[in-house]
């Protein structure tokens, strides 16, 4: 009885055997086949690469919303019971440890708690202040604040905030994060006065519901702008 190879199990004849062209034929088919199928050497990738999937392909689109934590559910049979749910919503689930964002089509597993919110602001920081030290060499001076809000009370939906600190409305000298996320003028906030006056408030726009307590609100602000008081 012949042998056979280990991998593709190819036919090993005895050399007590004649040559059998049959024999011959079937290991040069199997051979075309595993030739046709084998995996092409890439330059620049080893032998073994971790593939970019759907499934994070799904992570990176739910990143580009803005994030709503609304709370935990106990069971991913409860998270998938809710309706209405608007994209960007987040729910931790209790049964895996795993938060969970909508993104008008399923829930999207974007894994256990990492808080980025630091990390994401200070890239927001560093790249300022790399615009300011550019500016600088200009001989342009440009100050630069940054201030913190914790909400209180709940934030109803389009209701004006309150800031710690003044901005000149309209000329870009006010940025607001949410959670760390940056938020876009004119979309996801209003800036609450006429072009180049001074004011300390901004107004949530359209989010869809309100804002709970205990979320945070950061802001920076370039330039130092003092309440203008009306001679009348």
């Amino acid at each position: 009885m012949a042998d056979y190879t280990e991998n593709l199990n190819l036919i090993l004849p005895k050399t007590s055997e004649k040559y059998d062209v049959e024999v011959a034929n079937t290991n040069n088919k199997i051979i075309d086949v595993q030739i046709e199928n084998k995996v092409s050497k890439i330059v620049g990738k080893g032998l073994s690469t971790n593939d970019f999937t759907n499934e994070y392909k799904k992570k990176v689109d739910s990143l580009q919303t803005l994030y709503r934590f609304k709370g935990n559910v106990a069971t991913l049979v409860e998270l998938n019971s809710k309706t209405d749910n608007n994209v960007g919503d987040v729910w931790k689930c209790l049964e895996d440890s795993n938060n969970y964002c909508w993104n008008n089509q399923e829930w999207v597993n974007i894994g256990t708690d990492i808080d980025l919110s630091e990390y994401a602001l200070q890239s927001e920081v560093d790249s300022e202040f790399n615009e300011m030290d550019s500016k600088k060499a200009n001989k342009i001076e440009i100050e630069q604040h940054r201030y913190k809000t914790t909400l209180e009370a709940d934030l109803a939906d389009n209701s004006e905030l309150t800031l710690p600190a003044y901005y000149k409305v309209g000329t870009d000298s006010l940025q607001v994060y949410f959670e760390g996320c940056l938020l876009e003028k004119g979309v996801h906030y209003l800036e609450v006065g006429t072009d180049n006056s001074i004011s300390n408030k901004i107004q949530i726009n359209n989010w869809g519901e309100s804002v709970a307590s205990g979320y945070t609100f950061t802001f920076l602000i370039q330039g130092s702008y003092t309440e203008v008081v009306s001679d009348e």
